[in-house]
């Protein structure tokens, strides 16, 4: 997905590039829309990465409380931790004030919101 961004303008290596932590965030982007858990396959053969990097991604990311494992079944679901990075975009935005100018575009905030939140 996006973790291979490591390279700047003119082709060098960048050093403040933290592939790691971009290879985490390529495995929270794999969550799509109306799909509520993900294998440890799907989300290899959605980022691209292999299969022992994304156990160890999951991991860390469920130690974290951005992913959720299902006893059960073993699949992976978004975590509350996604929601509190989302709250803190959203408490940024003053969305009462615009919603309260226009209400007619209140609703296309909302589905603005809906959309950064969800995917």
């Amino acid at each position: 997905m996006d973790s291979d961004k490591t390279a700047t303008a003119d082709g060098e290596k960048d050093r403040n590039f933290v592939t790691a932590l971009a290879r985490g965030l390529d495995v929270l982007r794999a969550f799509r829309r109306n799909e509520l858990e993900l294998t440890n396959t799907d989300l290899a053969e959605r980022t691209g990465l292999p299969k022992p990097t994304v156990s160890r991604l999951t991991y860390t990311l469920c130690q974290l409380g951005y992913l959720v494992q299902d006893g059960q079944s073993g699949n992976y679901r978004l975590g509350a931790g996604v929601l509190r990075l989302g709250y803190g975009v959203l408490a940024g935005m003053d969305i009462s004030d615009r919603a309260s100018q226009n209400p007619q575009g209140s609703a296309k905030w909302r589905k603005l919101i809906y959309h950064q939140c969800i995917g």
